[in-house]
């Protein structure tokens, strides 16, 4: 956001502050290519496919997921 505010004409701000990154403890891993995806999906039985197609589109972890409560209207 700050460089992008120092390219503008004329710039937003006079310089870039150092902002320290934070450590990160649980990186995601096991990305799915799209054929890989459309081959899992094709190979689950029907039961299973929307959970993995709301899995990928939205990249929830499976715990998150699982852990959602449905409610009927």
């Amino acid at each position: 956001m700050f460089y992008l505010a120092l390219e503008c004409t004329p710039p937003k701000v006079i310089q870039v502050p150092y902002i320290p990154m934070l450590k990160e403890s649980n990186i995601r891993k096991g990305f799915f290519e799209p054929e890989e995806y459309a081959a899992l999906k094709n190979a689950l039985p029907s039961y299973l496919k929307s959970i993995i197609a709301f899995a990928y589109d939205s990249g929830w972890r499976k715990g998150e997921i699982l852990a959602l409560k449905w409610e009927r209207p």
